[in-house]
């Protein structure tokens, strides 16, 4: 089960990362990611808690993936055929 210390981490995390995306509606997807977690904070069934912090997860994982945000500096390999 989550705490409430991780899920503010990922709710941050989230924000962090819609805050660098690269779009035009960058303004209204925070907004969303906002009023959803706000809507949802007081959530007291346990499971249904947990599905949608494995949502948020996932969410910020397509995030990062079509940012291109989830690749640190540094991260990359290159190899160089010696000929």
């Amino acid at each position: 089960m989550a705490t409430k210390a991780s899920t503010l981490r990922l709710y941050r995390e989230i924000l962090r990362h819609a805050g660098r995306w690269p779009s035009i509606k960058r303004e209204s997807i925070i907004q969303e990611i906002r009023q959803e977690f706000r809507a949802n904070r007081l959530e007291q069934d346990g499971a249904k808690a947990a599905a949608m912090i494995e949502q948020a997860r996932i969410g910020l994982g397509s995030l990062k993936a079509q940012s291109g945000l989830g690749k640190r500096s540094g991260d990359e390999q290159y190899s160089f055929d010696a000929r």
